[in-house]
């Protein structure tokens, strides 16, 4: 189905989190469209398929991984930045980072570039090189986590058929 693990959680995330029912006149116009032959693309699923899929692999991808694995995986991929908080909790419990406010501000800042590098320098009196440093250890965990549920998933997603080549 997928070639590549980086392809299907790119799909599952985006897929799940699109909305079903046509908005607006869009249903008019899809109606009218197939009364008069028009055909939809060339897919084997429909919109309706394609959200159920996202929603099973998404289910499966919660089975599987820790629940920070699954935070940076829907970080990543699906810009669901609900998970940054309990992220930050970990990130000072293994004594990555000494301050919580610190983890969080640098978590929105490396997914999704809310923050400046600036503006949080101001918040937390940080210099230049500290901000790099504690970033980069950040980001060290993260990778870790990330390259660790990147494998539970590939070897769960090869045994499962969803991913094929």
């Amino acid at each position: 189905m997928y070639r590549n693990i980086d392809e299907c959680l790119s799909d599952v995330y985006r897929f799940g989190a699109l909305r079903i029912e046509p908005q607006g006149n869009t249903g008019m116009v899809m109606r009218w469209c197939e009364n008069k032959g028009v055909i939809g693309g060339t897919s084997k699923f429909t919109q309706v398929e394609w959200h159920a899929n996202a929603a099973m692999i998404q289910a499966r991808i919660n089975r599987v991984l820790s629940r920070f694995e699954c935070a940076v995986i829907g970080a990543k991929y699906g810009a669901d930045f609900s998970g940054l908080a309990e992220i930050a909790v970990a990130l000072y419990g293994r004594g990555a980072i000494k301050d919580m406010a610190l983890a969080y501000d640098l978590l929105q800042h490396i997914y999704s570039g809310s923050l400046k590098r600036v503006a949080i320098m101001d918040k937390h009196n940080l210099a230049r090189m500290t901000f790099h440093r504690k970033r980069e250890a950040v980001k060290k965990v993260l990778a870790e986590w990330e390259n660790t549920a990147r494998l539970k998933l590939d070897d769960e997603f090869r045994a499962r058929g969803i991913i094929t080549a």
